[in-house]
This record gives C-alpha cells, structure tokens and sequence, in this order.
C-alpha cells in the first residue's frame, strides 16, 4: 500500500524537477543571449587589427633584402602572423567579454545594454571619476560591478593566454620561412 502511493508521489516530484529544470534551462538560454547582447554592444575593445607592426615591417625589410626573390613569401608570411595575431585577440578579448558578462545578473545586463546603446555612453566618456555626472551613472548603471567583474576576469590568465597565442603565431611564423628556406 506505502508503494503505490510513493510511486505516484515520485512521479510527481520527477514532473516537477523535469519542469525545474527546464524552467532553468530556459532561463539560463534568456540569461545567456542577454550576455551575447551585451557583448555585441560593446564598444571596440582595442582587439582590431592594429597598425602594421613597425618591428614587423623592419624585420621584413631585412629578409627582403637578405633573400630577394622570396619577398613575396616573406610578405605573405608576415601577413598570416599579422592575422594569426589579430584573430585570437579578437576571440580571446570575445571569451573574456561573455565571461564578465555572464558574471551579471538579468538586471545588470539590462541595465549595461541601455547604458551602451543610449545617451549616457557619451557623458560617461567625458566624465571623470568622482564628479557628480559619474555619481549619477554609477547610481544608474552597474559601472562599477561591471568594471569589477571584468578586473576579475582578466586576472584569471589572460595575459598568459595572449602571450602563448603570441608566440604560437611567431612558431607560425618560423615554420613559414623554414618551409620557404628563409632563416632570421
């Protein structure tokens, strides 16, 4: 008798955490497109395609010169660092950003999306920490858990994960010129 009412019970309580968790999922899904919103407002992070390396484009004048019928692999080369460069920056700065992103609550993601598409990205631009315009957004926006969030991100091997990116284009690098018979 005990096991046919727990039986239904169960049941119950499966439907209901089956129902809990896709509650959740569901939740998580809206949290996590909020967070790609975010991202997809921010401003340029600096993660662009930089200027022609200076270094680079000396270092590329000297193999020209030192094997002058391969200056065209040698541009090539240098062009393929430059991207292999360029492109994991771009997608490291990208990870880091949903990372802090997915750190904010529903909120404060709301809240940072109205910040960056509206009016008060401009005033926070020429406002200087302090001043009654920066009291004002900071009471508006979640800037400083934002800043917060990010400051946490960046400390979790950022740097080293741009630095090994770094030197995997630069092994790039060496091999295109190996391939090519080219030495530095």
């Amino acid at each position: 008798m005990i096991v046919r009412l727990l039986l239904p019970a169960a049941a119950l309580l499966g439907l209901a955490l089956a129902g809990t968790s896709a509650g959740a999922r569901a939740s998580q899904d809206a949290h996590a497109e909020l967070a790609a919103r975010l991202v997809s407002v921010l401003p340029p992070s600096g993660a662009e395609p930089d200027e022609p390396d200076p270094f680079a484009a000396e270092r590329a004048a000297g193999l020209g010169k030192r094997y002058p019928a391969k200056s065209a692999e040698i541009a090539a080369a240098f062009a393929d660092r430059a991207k292999c460069s360029d492109t994991s920056r771009s997608e490291q700065v990208s990870r880091v950003m949903l990372a802090v992103a997915m750190s904010l609550s529903d909120d404060d993601l709301r809240a940072m999306i109205a910040f960056y598409t509206g009016p008060d990205r401009a005033v926070a631009e020429k406002a200087s920490e302090g001043t009654p315009e920066w009291k004002a957004l900071t009471g508006r926006y979640p800037l400083i858990r934002f800043g917060e969030a990010m400051n946490a991100q960046l400390g979790g091997g950022f740097i080293e994960q741009i630095f090994a990116a770094e030197e995997a284009c630069d092994a790039a690098l060496t091999a295109a010129f190996a391939k090519e018979g080219i030495s530095e």
